[in-house]
């Protein structure tokens, strides 16, 4: 800026003297308009990345509501709906949310109380699931 303001400065007293340099006077405009012009490019860079910043902030500031809303239960995560202590009927993939703050919804399994993540493959058992004890049948001799 201030070597615009310098060259500026420079034009118009090249303009007072009798005799006009006119290559002078264009070579000082010439250098002008290329600091105009890489303003200008700092400013678009600058505004991206301003705007860039700023989606960030507000996906950090998205992720910190959706976080206060997940709980820990029962080896899954579950999310509030808003309506005091009450969850969505669905949980939520622990590896994904942990790791990548990914919200997955795992499927049901075969198995009350079991649960599959189809993103990457884990398997979960909540508080619902009984397992059937299977037992041996002994021969008869």
């Amino acid at each position: 800026m201030k070597t615009g303001f310098d060259l500026i400065k420079g034009v118009r007293e090249s303009l007072k003297k009798e005799k006009v340099d006119a290559n002078e006077v264009t070579s000082q405009l010439l250098e002008l308009q290329q600091m105009l012009l890489d303003a200008r490019d700092a400013l678009t860079q600058a505004q991206e990345e301003m705007e860039t910043l700023q989606k960030t902030l507000a996906d950090n500031s998205s992720l910190a509501e959706l976080e206060k809303l997940m709980v820990y239960d029962q080896s899954v995560y579950w999310k509030l709906t808003g309506n005091g202590d009450e969850r969505e009927s669905e949980p939520y993939c622990t590896v994904c949310w942990e790791r990548d703050r990914r919200l997955s919804h795992l499927r049901p399994g075969a198995t009350r109380g079991t649960f599959r993540c189809q993103i990457d493959g884990t398997t979960y058992n909540t508080s619902e699931y009984k397992p059937q004890v299977i037992q041996a049948r002994t021969p008869r001799y």
